[in-house]
C-alpha cells in the first residue's frame, strides 16, 4: 500500500505526540514493505523533501499572509499530494481530528481521520466551551473521513457522543512507542527524583504537581522534580507558564529542587525515565498520551490523572496509581507512598513492563494497523464499484 500521512509536526519540526506517533509507525510500515510519505507546513517560506529511513517527507512552505494562511497551506499540500499521486497511486490519506477540513475532495485515495483527542473531546473533558471555527474544522473533517480510527476506547466514545457519530464507525487502535523505549537496568535509579513530561502548561497539571512536591519535602529533604516539556507561552504577554505561574509558587530556597530543562530530544527521554524514582503525569485531559505508553514500555512507576485514558491504561494499585489531578494533597500523597517504599514502586514499574507486553507491542499494533488499513482501501474499493 502507499500511505500518505497529513501532519505538521512530523520530527524534528514542531515537537508533539501525533509527530512521534506517525513517525514511529510510518517507519515500521516502511520496514514491512509499505511506501510512506507525509506531508505538512513547517516553517519556512519554501519547499523541502527529505528521507527518514525511507519515509520520504514533503515539508511544505509556510505561508506569507498574515491571517487566513489555511488557504494557501491547504492549496499547496492539494497540489503536493497531487504530484506524489501522478508518480505513485495513493490508497491512503490519514489525518489526525482536523487536518481533513480544507483538503479537496478531489484528491485520491482512501480518507482516514485518526482520532488523537481533538479540540471537541478536550472541551468537553474540560468543561470549556467549544471554539465555533476550531468546531467546524474538526466536524467538517470527521464528515470527509471515510473511515475513523480512534487511539483509545474513551476518546472515540466521547467524540462520538459530540458530534452524533455511531461508535461502530470508529475502530480503536493504541499509539504505537519507539522501541528504544524498554527497561535499561544498567542505569542507576536517582532516589526521590521525580520526572515529568509533557508541553508546561495548565491542562497538563504541573501547577498542581509542583504545589504536590513542596509539600513532601519534610518528609523527603532530598526530593526533586525534573519537568522535560516545551514551555506554553501567553500570547497576551508574551510570557511563559512558568515565569507566570509556577515560578511565583516555588520559595527561593526550593529552586533548587526544580529542574526546567525545556524541550528533550525524543532519543533522550529513555534513560531520563530510567534514572528517575517516579514519573508523573497528573493531565487535566489527555487522549492516549504517548509519553504514558514510553513510561509502561519502560518499566518505570507511574503516577497518572485519574481520567478516562488513564483508567484505560492503568489498573491502580496493579500497575501504578491514578490521582485526582486537581488535588495536590492526593498527587502528594500517592508520590509520598511510593518515595517511601521503593521495592512496592519498582513491583509496579514491572507489571507496567508486563501489561505493555502484552497489550500495546509494537508488532502488534503495526499489524492492527495494516489490517485496518487493508480493511478501508476493501470497503472503498467496493463502494467504488
Amino acid at each position: 500500500m502507499h500511505i500518505c500521512y497529513l501532519t505538521h509536526e512530523y520530527p524534528p519540526a514542531k515537537p508533539g505526540g501525533i509527530g512521534v506517533f506517525v513517525q514511529t509507525l510510518a517507519r515500521r510500515l516502511k520496514k514491512r514493505g509499505h511506501r510512506i510519505t507525509v506531508v505538512g507546513v513547517w516553517d519556512r517560506h519554501h519547499d523541502r523533501i527529505e528521507n527518514d529511513q525511507g519515509v520520504e517527507i514533503h515539508r511544505v512552505a509556510l505561508s506569507r499572509w498574515p491571517t487566513c494562511r489555511f488557504i494557501p497551506h491547504n492549496y499547496r499540500i492539494g497540489r503536493v499530494l497531487r504530484r506524489i499521486n501522478a508518480a505513485s497511486s495513493i490508497d491512503i490519506v490519514e489525518a489526525s481530528n482536523m487536518g481533513l477540513a480544507f483538503l479537496s475532495r478531489t484528491i485520491p485515495g482512501t480518507k482516514v481521520v485518526r482520532l488523537h483527542g481533538g479540540h471537541l473531546y478536550h472541551c468537553f473533558e474540560m468543561k470549556t466551551p467549544y471554539g465555533p471555527w476550531r468546531s467546524y474544522q474538526e466536524r467538517t473533517s470527521l464528515r470527509k473521513a471515510d473511515h475513523i480510527c480512534s487511539c483509545g476506547d474513551y476518546v472515540g466514545r466521547i467524540t462520538a457522543g459530540i458530534t452524533g457519530l455511531s461508535f461502530d464507525s470508529f475502530t480503536v487502535i493504541h499509539n504505537l512507542t519507539s522501541d528504544r523505549f524498554e527497561p535499561m537496568p544498567e542505569v542507576g535509579v536517582i532516589p526521590r527524583s521525580v520526572l515529568f513530561i509533557g508541553v508546561v502548561y495548565e491542562k497538563k497539571g504541573i501547577r498542581q504537581l509542583v504545589q504536590a512536591l513542596l509539600k513532601i519535602t519534610g518528609e523527603f529533604p532530598d526530593v526533586t522534580l525534573t519537568i522535560a516539556g516545551r514551555d506554553k507561552i501567553d500570547p497576551r504577554t508574551g510570557r511563559s507558564f512558568r515565569e507566570e505561574t509556577l515560578l511565583p509558587l516555588i520559595p527561593e530556597k526550593e529552586l533548587h529542587r526544580f529542574d526546567f530543562k525545556g524541550p528533550v530530544e525524543h532519543r533522550d527521554l529513555p534513560e531520563l525515565m530510567a534514572r528517575s524514582a517516579l514519573c508523573v503525569y497528573p493531565s487535566h485531559t489527555e487522549a492516549m498520551p504517548v509519553a504514558w505508553l514510553e513510561t509502561l514500555a519502560m518499566g518505570r512507576p507511574m503516577i497518572a490523572a485519574d481520567i478516562g485514558p488513564g483508567r484505560e491504561l492503568i489498573d491502580d494499585g496493579r500497575n501504578g496509581l491514578l490521582c485526582d489531578p486537581h488535588s495536590a494533597d492526593d498527587i502528594a500523597r500517592k508520590m509520598s507512598d511510593l518515595l517511601r517504599d521503593p521495592a512496592r514502586a519498582e513491583e509496579l514499574g514491572r507489571a507496567g513492563r508486563i501489561d505493555f507486553e502484552k497489550r500495546f507491542s509494537q508488532e502488534k499494533l503495526v499489524d492492527r494497523n495494516i489490517a485496518f488499513y487493508e480493511r478501508c482501501v476493501s470497503r472503498s474499493s467496493a463502494r467504488s464499484r
